[in-house]
């Protein structure tokens, strides 16, 4: 189970050891995909979009990053995408509108 908002509980360590196992299995079937400066296209392919869950970022906040996900085609759960996006942390949560993801870092 994926730990969300984990930060200053009893069993902090515990829940974020969870989260990196789980994100570890995660991890090689998504790819993070930038904005090419020059051209303001992503830099990604249609094998990529079809073989990897493929995100982006979209921009920052006060205490918040937002990405964007660009496919899912494992169809992966919302706190799935969300601890991808966030590298298997999640310790102060996240909120998914649509195809954003913002996940919460202070």
């Amino acid at each position: 189970m994926i730990n969300t908002g984990w930060a200053f509980k009893p069993n902090e360590k515990e829940l974020h050891e969870e989260n990196l196992a789980i994100y570890k299995k995660l991890a090689p079937k998504a790819k993070l995909i930038w904005l090419n400066f020059y051209t303001k296209k992503y830099d990604v392919t249609q094998d990529d979009l079809q073989n990897y869950m493929c995100y982006t970022q979209k921009g920052y906040g006060y205490g918040n990053i937002t990405y964007k996900v660009l496919s899912n085609p494992f169809n992966f759960t919302e706190d799935e995408q969300a601890l991808i996006c966030d590298g298997g942390n999640l310790c102060f949560g996240y909120r998914k509108l649509g195809n954003l993801i913002t996940i919460y870092i202070d």
